[in-house]
């Protein structure tokens, strides 16, 4: 992953059952992180895989909760 993220700051890895998208690029993470924080969910997956370590947290949960 660092190879990638060294050659492409902004990269898509795609699977059969799921897709992700990678960064290394800071615009990019800005953009996400600050300036358009509430339009990137974290979603269910997160939220299953995380929930019991972190709990209902900003890195777990979207929206209100």
């Amino acid at each position: 992953m660092t190879d990638l993220a060294t050659k492409h700051y902004t990269y898509r890895l795609i699977s059969p059952f799921r897709s992700e998208v990678y960064t290394a690029d800071p615009a990019n993470v800005k953009y996400i992180l600050k300036t358009n924080f509430p339009n990137f969910g974290k979603g269910w997956y997160n939220h299953t895989i995380l929930g019991d370590l972190l709990g209902d947290a900003i890195f777990t949960v979207d929206g209100e909760k």
